[in-house]
Protein backbone atom coordinates (compact mmCIF):
# COMPACT_ATOMS: atom_id res chain seq x y z
CA UNK A 1 0.00 0.00 0.00
CA UNK A 2 0.84 3.77 -0.56
CA UNK A 3 0.64 6.04 1.79
CA UNK A 4 0.77 10.07 0.52
CA UNK A 5 1.02 13.17 2.86
CA UNK A 6 -1.22 15.65 2.97
CA UNK A 7 -1.40 18.36 4.26
CA UNK A 8 1.49 17.82 6.52
CA UNK A 9 -0.41 16.24 9.33
CA UNK A 10 -2.34 13.47 7.45
CA UNK A 11 -2.19 10.05 5.91
CA UNK A 12 -3.89 9.16 2.92
CA UNK A 13 -4.15 5.24 1.82
CA UNK A 14 -2.88 4.83 -1.92
CA UNK A 15 -3.58 2.11 -3.98
CA UNK A 16 -2.32 -1.60 -2.79
CA UNK A 17 -0.40 -4.68 -3.75
CA UNK A 18 -0.22 -8.26 -2.42
CA UNK A 19 3.91 -9.52 -2.69
CA UNK A 20 2.83 -13.16 -0.98
CA UNK A 21 0.00 -15.09 -0.33
CA UNK A 22 0.68 -17.84 1.98
CA UNK A 23 1.96 -17.48 5.93
CA UNK A 24 4.73 -15.45 6.01
CA UNK A 25 6.81 -14.19 9.23
CA UNK A 26 9.10 -10.95 9.72
CA UNK A 27 7.84 -8.86 6.90
CA UNK A 28 10.67 -6.10 5.62
CA UNK A 29 10.10 -3.06 3.42
CA UNK A 30 12.92 -1.18 2.39
CA UNK A 31 12.43 2.15 0.21
CA UNK A 32 15.36 2.59 -2.78
CA UNK A 33 14.19 6.46 -4.07
CA UNK A 34 10.53 7.55 -4.47
CA UNK A 35 9.84 4.84 -6.89
CA UNK A 36 11.33 1.17 -5.86
CA UNK A 37 11.19 -0.65 -2.60
CA UNK A 38 12.48 -4.03 -1.61
CA UNK A 39 9.70 -6.29 0.44
CA UNK A 40 11.18 -9.35 1.77
CA UNK A 41 9.83 -12.16 4.11
CA UNK A 42 10.22 -15.28 6.21
CA UNK A 43 8.47 -18.39 4.94
CA UNK A 44 8.24 -20.72 8.11
CA UNK A 45 7.99 -23.99 6.10
CA UNK A 46 10.42 -26.17 8.29
CA UNK A 47 13.23 -24.56 7.55
CA UNK A 48 12.53 -20.47 6.59
CA UNK A 49 13.04 -19.73 3.86
CA UNK A 50 14.06 -15.72 2.57
CA UNK A 51 12.12 -14.16 0.01
CA UNK A 52 12.48 -11.31 -1.60
CA UNK A 53 10.74 -9.21 -4.82
CA UNK A 54 10.90 -5.81 -6.20
CA UNK A 55 8.25 -3.26 -5.62
CA UNK A 56 7.96 -0.29 -8.68
CA UNK A 57 5.67 2.81 -7.25
CA UNK A 58 4.21 4.48 -10.36
CA UNK A 59 3.34 8.58 -10.31
CA UNK A 60 0.02 8.06 -9.55
CA UNK A 61 0.39 5.30 -6.96
CA UNK A 62 0.16 1.93 -8.15
CA UNK A 63 2.37 -0.81 -7.45
CA UNK A 64 4.12 -2.93 -9.55
CA UNK A 65 5.73 -6.41 -8.02
CA UNK A 66 8.43 -8.14 -9.65
CA UNK A 67 8.73 -12.14 -9.62
CA UNK A 68 10.10 -13.99 -5.87
CA UNK A 69 13.32 -14.37 -5.58
CA UNK A 70 14.66 -17.14 -3.10
CA UNK A 71 17.85 -15.22 -1.57
CA UNK A 72 18.65 -17.86 1.36
CA UNK A 73 17.49 -21.19 2.85
CA UNK A 74 17.90 -22.26 6.76
CA UNK A 75 17.32 -18.83 7.83
CA UNK A 76 17.73 -18.42 11.86
CA UNK A 77 14.05 -18.45 12.63
CA UNK A 78 14.08 -16.77 16.03
CA UNK A 79 15.27 -12.98 15.13
CA UNK A 80 12.21 -10.96 16.35
CA UNK A 81 12.69 -8.38 13.17
CA UNK A 82 13.90 -8.60 9.57
CA UNK A 83 15.95 -6.11 8.10
CA UNK A 84 16.36 -4.82 4.28
CA UNK A 85 19.84 -3.37 4.01
CA UNK A 86 21.36 -2.37 0.25
CA UNK A 87 24.87 -3.16 -0.37
CA UNK A 88 26.46 -1.20 -3.34
CA UNK A 89 28.57 -3.31 -5.28
CA UNK A 90 31.03 -0.78 -7.89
Amino acid sequence: MTLTLQGGTALAKGPTAAVYSGSMTFPSVAAFGEDKALACWLVPSGSYYLYCRVLRISADGTISVGGVVAVSHSVYRYYHALSVTLRWTW
